[in-house]
């Protein structure tokens, strides 16, 4: 029988936190931009769907400036 984990994780700035239960996540993806190479950030390589994640916090909107 799988293992059954909690993960958490937030957006860059932190405004929204969230959480999963799902079996032990073994893979993942390294993205290049400058934000995710300074927080060392790795995404899932699997897809979630919106029903499997919870909400947990949404201090303000997530705010992104145009580049």
């Amino acid at each position: 029988m799988p293992e059954i984990k909690t993960y958490s994780g937030s957006c860059h700035c932190g405004a929204v936190r969230f959480r999963l239960k799902t079996e032990t996540i073994t893979t993942g993806v390294r993205c290049n931009c400058s934000i995710c190479v300074r927080k060392g950030a790795v995404m899932s390589s699997k897809y979630f769907e919106p029903h499997e994640v919870e909400e947990i916090s949404r201090d303000r909107e997530p705010h992104y400036l145009p580049v």
